[in-house]
């Protein structure tokens, strides 16, 4: 049986589109610390890098080094909550 991240990989590859030089910077700088380089990995350093928001606070979101959520604290907390509790 081959993994879901296999399959994704050898599907056709598109052109990436960055909605400025600071999402495009962030995602180039941001993948290499991921501990791995599968489209997962790069579809969640993508969406992260969008908002200005996110990049300026993205190590209080993803822990990097232990490839996991990081302990969300401040505004996060309330906005994660109420996405999934409605």
């Amino acid at each position: 049986m081959t993994s879901t991240a296999l399959r994704a990989e050898n599907s056709n590859s598109r052109t990436i589109t960055f909605k400025s030089k600071e999402h495009e910077k962030f995602y180039m700088e941001y993948l290499e610390k991921c501990r791995y380089q599968d489209v997962y990995h790069q579809a969640l350093v993508y969406c992260l890098g969008i908002d200005r928001d996110t990049r300026n606070n993205v190590d209080k979101i993803y822990n990097f080094s232990k490839g996991n959520p990081s302990e969300v604290q401040s505004g996060f907390t309330d906005r994660r909550h109420f996405i999934h509790n409605g």
